[in-house]
């Protein structure tokens, strides 16, 4: 199997898990919009609504990883070597774990994102401080949004350094172990 294949069918197994639980989360959607609540009160629909967008980002990012796995799996692995069965491939095997680690928290960055996007578009017109309004109703979601799409993309972009680094601090270790085994 090549390091461009295993990153192919991680992309794959990961895009379908996104729109298997975006399809699952859409009945919580339809109840949060059919409720009497949200007849009777217009919040409840804007609530249904960022619900429906966070659904729709999940199956949208879904579907694309799906039908582009293959040319993100090349673009991940572009700079690395098959993956055989030898020891002498593993710093390739984590290199691609780590990008599609980085890639999974980037795109989860991007839609979280995409939801402090609406709630901005969403903001009462007596608002006038947008970062302001942001911190106050959705911090949480501003700072994960952030965090996410930095740690992803540092992750992906630095997926040789990290797994090289890895490499080192468990090879040291090892090399600890070892003489401890062998001196006591």
């Amino acid at each position: 199997m090549t390091a461009k294949q295993l990153a192919a069918v991680l992309i794959k197994v990961w895009a379908l898990t996104l729109i298997v639980s975006a399809i699952l989360g859409l009945q919580a959607v339809l109840a949060q919009y059919f409720a009497p609540e949200a007849r009777a009160d217009a919040s409840w629909r804007i609530v249904a609504g960022w619900n429906f967008v966070n659904v729709l980002v999940g199956v949208i990012a879904g579907t694309v990883l799906l039908l582009y796995a293959s040319r993100i799996a090349a673009k991940l692995t572009g700079d690395l070597t098959s993956v055989q069965g030898s020891t002498g491939n593993v710093a390739t095997i984590e290199a691609v774990a780590f990008a599609c680690v980085g890639l999974y928290f980037a795109v989860r960055g991007i839609r979280e994102i995409v939801v402090v996007l609406f709630e901005l578009a969403t903001k009462p017109q007596y608002e006038t401080d947008s970062l302001s309004y942001l911190w106050r109703t959705v911090p949480e979601t501003l700072v994960g949004a952030i965090g996410q799409t930095v740690c992803g993309l540092i992750l992906f972009f630095g997926r040789n350094g990290i797994a090289t680094g890895w490499r080192a601090v468990r090879s040291s270790r090892e090399l600890e172990s070892r003489s401890e085994d062998i001196g006591g």
